[in-house]
């Protein structure tokens, strides 16, 4: 659950997300996306931001980095349909 934040064609997106666990999940955290093309290709970099140390310790065990590695195979998948 979030909202955006900015949306800066082509480029830059600002989120924010927070993450269903009990004792974190009322920390809202800030993901920031910024895609650059590199000859008909694009690099995407994501970066999460945590209000606390505790809150990111608390929330690496939920499977976030799986789940993430998923989101984007799934994604890879949906472009090279074209």
């Amino acid at each position: 659950m979030g909202e955006y934040r900015e949306v800066m064609a082509p480029g830059r997106i600002v989120r924010t997300f927070i993450v269903d666990v009990p004792g974190i999940d009322e920390h809202v955290g800030t993901e920031t996306m910024t895609l650059e093309g590199r000859g008909g290709r694009t690099k995407i970099v994501e970066k999460s931001t945590f209000t606390s140390t505790e809150e990111l310790e608390g929330t690496l065990p939920t499977g976030m980095v799986g789940g993430a590695l998923d989101t984007y195979d799934r994604l890879a998948v949906e472009i090279a349909k074209g």
